[in-house]
């Protein structure tokens, strides 16, 4: 058994994840509720702008060759301009289309979570929902969705773990 695995909770590989219904996989992405209608077609362009979404339109329709040379996203811009947005319609249109799976996922709650397992002995407490997160995240997750990187706390330990979830995707 591994490290933080419980006999409850056995960690599922990559192929079990993409096996479930696009329904369960888009549940278990936990996409924020203020955005389960994000989708391309209704991003706002101009709150955003139009280069941007074509950007990501492009990168969906690739999505195959992005991912066996591992070429990601990264959405950067001001406060309200719908990089959330956007980055939520791509996690749901490569889980729905691609059948893939993912996860969004807050900056601070993945340096949290982190925090957690690192002060319990490498396993993540019960309160959460699904005690190999940690995992998926670093491995069986085809596309994750780091939202609100800028709003982390500076610290050393934030870098490294951040960095480290980002090269190794």
């Amino acid at each position: 058994m591994m490290e933080g695995q419980t006999v409850s909770e056995p960690i599922r590989s990559t192929r079990w994840l993409r096996n479930q219904s696009i329904d369960e996989r888009t549940e278990s992405a936990c996409i924020p509720m203020s955005f389960t209608v994000a989708r391309l077609e209704n991003y706002d362009v101009e709150r955003g702008d139009q280069y941007t979404r074509d950007i990501v339109f492009n990168w969906l329709r690739n999505y195959e060759d992005h991912r066996e040379k591992g070429t990601g996203l990264q959405l950067v811009g001001t406060h309200g301009s719908g990089k959330t947005h956007l980055a939520v319609a791509a996690l749901r249109a490569v889980i729905r289309t691609y059948r893939q799976c993912g996860r969004y996922i807050t900056a601070n709650n993945y340096i949290r979570a982190l925090d957690d397992a690192r002060n319990n002995d490498g396993v993540l407490p019960d309160n959460y929902s699904d005690g190999n997160l940690l995992h998926y995240l670093r491995s069986a997750y085809d596309v994750v969705v780091l939202d609100d990187v800028d709003s982390v706390r500076d610290t050393e330990f934030a870098r490294r773990e951040l960095t480290d979830l980002l090269e190794s995707r």
